[in-house]
C-alpha cells in the first residue's frame, strides 16, 4: 500500500513537472486511471483527450471514470448530476467503442490487461476485440438501465411529496377554518368539508402506493439503501399534533392524514349525523305537540345526546329545546286578561305564578342562546335550520321573535300577577264588607279584624277566624267561607261567653259526607285555662254542633285518628287528646 501511494505520488509529480514542460505523455497518465486516482486523474485526462481527441483508450477510462463517479452519487438528492455523469460515461464508451480496433488491441495490449482472460476452447490468455466491445456494450447498457431507474425513483419520490403536501395542505385549511378546534370542524362538517376529508384520504392512499414503489425501485438501484418510513397517529387538529418530515432523513416520519381524516369521516357519518337527524326529528315532534297542545314531550334522547356531547361539552340544542318545552307549557296555561274575571282567584293566580316561573327561566336560557356564535350555530346545525326553517336568517329571526314574544309576556304575566293579588287581599261578604285575608288587618266600616286565614285542602276554600269589633257591642268571634271567586257566602258568630283571647289558630280537622266541618277555636281565659270550642258548620255556615271542653294545653296541629273516627290534637310536646266527630274530647 505504502509503495503504491508512493508511486502515486510520483507519477503526480512527473505528470505535474511534464504539463509545465511538455504535452502530457499516456503512458504516465495511465497508472492513475488504472488505480481509479480520478481526483488528480480527470483533469490531466480531460486535457490529454483535448490534445488527442481519437485516443481510444483514454476515452474508454473517462467512460470508466465517469460511471465511477455515478456510484457515488445521492440519485435523488444529486439526481441532475447522475444523470450528467451518466450521460457522458455513455458517450465516452460510444467513442472508445469505435476507436477499439485490432490494430489499438495489439499496439496497446498493456492498456488493456483488464481484458486478457482465457479462451474457453483453447485454454490460452489472449485480448479478444470481441471482448472488449461487449465490456463496453454492456457498461452502456447498465447506465441507460440505471438511467431509467434513477428516473423513476426521483418520479416516485417527488409524486410521493407532491400528494403528502397536498393532504398537509388540506389539513392546514382545515386548522385555520377551524380554530384549531377538531370537534368543531365534526361537527360543522358538511358536504365541501366531507370533500375535502375524501381528498385527504385518496392524497394518502397516493402516499402510499408511491412510497412502496420509491423503495422498491431504490434498493434495486441504491447500494446499501436502508431509507424506512414511520407514519405517525395524529390526534386533534393544531400543528402541535404533527411532526417535523424530513424526506431525506434516513427515517422519515410521516404524519398519518389518511388515517386521521379516515377517521374523521367515519365519525362525520356515524355519531354526527345520526345525531343530526334525531334534532331534526325531535324539533318536527315539539312543533307538532304545540299543534296538538300538549304540555310536555319526552326529553331529547339520554344516549344521543351524551353521543353529541362527546364532541360538544356545551351544545346548543340543549337550552333551544328546554326553550321549546316550556313555551309548550305556556301555550297551555293561555294567560291573559280573562283570568281577571275567573270563578277561582287562588287557581289562576297559580297559573300566573307558573307562567312567571316558566317565563323567568326561559329568560335565563334565551340569555344562554344569545352567547352563542350565530355563524357557528348556523353550520352546525345546518340540518335543522335548511329543513325545518329554510335559511339561517330565518332561524335566526324565529330565535330573536321567540325572545321579544317571551319578554312581553313576562311583562304581561307581572301585571296580572299585580293585580291578582290585590284582589286576593279581600273577600267580599254578602253585606258588601271586606274581609281581609291577611292576618293583623282591620276593615271598615264594620271592624272585621282577621287573626287567621287558612285553607280547607278539601274543597280549595279559605276560611277566615277573626274578630268583629262593632260600636257599643262586645266583640264578637267569627269564622267566615271565601270561596275561590274570592265571596264570602257566609259568616257565623261563635258564642264564647264573652272571652275573646284567643290562644290559637283554628283547626279545621274533619269533613263527613254532609260537608260539614268541624273546627276547633282555642281560648286562653284570664285564669290561664284553655278552653276550646269544637264547632261543627255546615256548607252553608250554620251552627250543626258546638262542644266546649277543657284541653289543658294549646292544640298546635291535628291528624286523623287510625284508631276511632275523629282526629288528633296535638300539644307542643307531642302529646294528643282525641276529638270525636261531635267535638267531644275521648280519652
Amino acid at each position: 500500500m505504502n509503495r503504491l501511494l508512493l508511486s502515486v505520488l510520483g507519477l503526480l509529480l512527473l505528470l505535474s513537472l511534464s504539463a509545465q514542460a511538455q504535452k502530457i505523455k499516456y503512458k504516465d497518465l495511465f497508472p492513475l486511471l488504472n488505480s481509479k486516482s480520478y481526483e488528480p486523474g480527470e483533469k490531466l485526462l480531460k486535457q490529454f483527450i483535448a490534445k488527442e481527441p481519437d485516443h481510444a483508450n483514454a476515452h474508454l477510462q473517462m467512460g470508466i471514470m465517469y460511471e465511477t463517479f455515478t456510484d457515488k452519487l445521492d440519485v435523488v438528492k444529486e439526481k441532475d448530476q447522475f444523470m450528467i455523469w451518466a450521460d457522458s460515461s455513455i458517450m465516452m464508451y460510444k467513442k472508445a467503442a469505435t476507436l477499439i480496433d485490432e490494430k489499438e488491441l495489439k499496439r496497446n495490449d498493456d492498456l488493456y490487461q483488464a481484458y486478457n482472460r482465457r479462451d474457453l476452447r483453447t485454454g490460452k490468455f489472449e485480448i479478444k476485440l470481441s471482448d472488449v466491445q461487449l465490456d463496453i456494450e454492456k457498461a452502456v447498457a447498465a447506465l441507460e438501465t440505471r438511467k431509467k431507474n434513477v428516473e423513476g425513483i426521483n418520479l416516485y419520490f417527488e409524486q410521493l411529496k407532491f400528494h403528502y403536501n397536498e393532504a398537509d395542505q388540506v389539513y392546514s385549511f382545515l386548522f385555520d377554518a377551524f380554530r384549531k378546534d377538531m370537534n368543531l370542524m365534526l361537527l360543522m362538517a358538511d358536504a365541501p368539508i366531507l370533500e375535502k376529508l375524501n381528498k385527504m384520504v385518496l392524497h394518502f392512499d397516493s402516499v402510499l402506493f408511491y412510497q412502496k414503489k420509491y423503495s422498491e425501485a431504490s434498493k434495486a438501484v441504491r447500494a446499501n439503501f436502508n431509507q424506512g418510513f414511520v407514519y405517525e397517529e395524529i390526534k386533534g387538529l393544531a400543528p402541535s399534533s404533527l411532526v417535523i418530515t424530513n424526506f431525506y432523513s434516513n427515517e422519515i416520519r410521516l404524519n398519518d392524514f389518511g388515517d386521521w381524516a379516515s377517521k374523521a369521516i367515519a365519525i362525520i357519518e356515524t355519531d354526527i349525523e345520526r345525531a343530526r337527524r334525531t334534532i331534526v326529528e325531535h324539533d318536527n315532534a315539539i312543533k307538532q305537540a304545540a299543534n296538538e297542545g300538549k304540555t310536555r314531550l319526552p326529553d331529547f334522547p339520554e344516549d344521543k345526546l351524551a353521543t353529541y356531547k362527546k364532541y360538544d361539552s356545551n351544545p346548543f340544542i340543549v337550552p333551544y329545546f328546554e326553550v321549546k318545552q316550556k313555551e309548550l307549557v305556556l301555550n297551555a296555561l293561555a294567560l291573559d286578561s280573562t283570568f281577571l274575571k275567573g270563578v277561582n282567584r287562588w287557581k289562576d293566580y297559580a297559573k300566573v305564578n307558573e307562567g312567571l316561573s316558566v317565563l323567568t327561566a326561559n329568560e335565563a336560557l334565551y340569555q344562554q342562546l344569545d352567547a352563542y356564535d350565530n355563524q357557528v350555530i348556523c353550520n352546525q346545525y345546518a340540518t335543522l335550520i335548511t329543513e325545518n326553517y329554510g335559511s339561517c336568517p330565518a332561524f335566526l329571526n324565529q330565535l330573536n321573535e321567540g325572545k321579544k314574544a317571551s319578554a312581553q309576556k313576562k311583562e304581561e304575566f307581572s301585571q296580572i300577577k299585580a293585580e291578582l293579588e290585590s284582589a286576593l287581599r279581600w273577600g267580599i261578604t254578602e253585606e258588601g264588607d271586606s274581609l281581609a285575608l291577611f292576618t293583623g288587618s282591620t276593615s271598615k266600616p264594620n271592624a272585621f279584624y282577621t287573626l287567621q286565614v287558612f285553607t280547607d285542602s278539601l274543597s280549595d276554600k279559605r276560611f277566615v277566624l277573626g274578630l268583629k269589633m262593632e260600636p257599643k257591642v262586645k266583640t264578637k268571634v267569627f269564622i267566615a267561607q271565601v270561596t275561590p271567586d274570592l265571596k264570602a257566602p257566609w259568616l257565623t258568630e261563635i258564642p264564647t261567653n264573652g272571652a275573646v283571647e284567643l290562644a290559637n289558630n283554628p283547626i279545621a280537622c274533619w269533613h263527613d259526607g254532609e260537608n260539614q266541618t268541624l273546627f276547633v277555636v282555642s281560648i286562653a281565659a284570664v285564669n290561664s285555662e284553655v278552653k276550646s270550642w269544637a264547632i261543627v258548620l255546615d256548607k252553608a255556615g250554620k251552627m250543626a254542633l258546638m262542644a266546649e271542653n277543657s284541653l289543658g294545653f294549646i292544640p298546635m296541629s291535628a291528624e286523623p285518628s287510625t284508631e276511632l273516627p275523629g282526629y288528633k290534637l296535638f300539644a307542643k310536646d307531642g302529646s294528643f287528646i282525641l276529638i270525636d266527630p261531635q267535638g267531644k274530647i275521648r280519652k
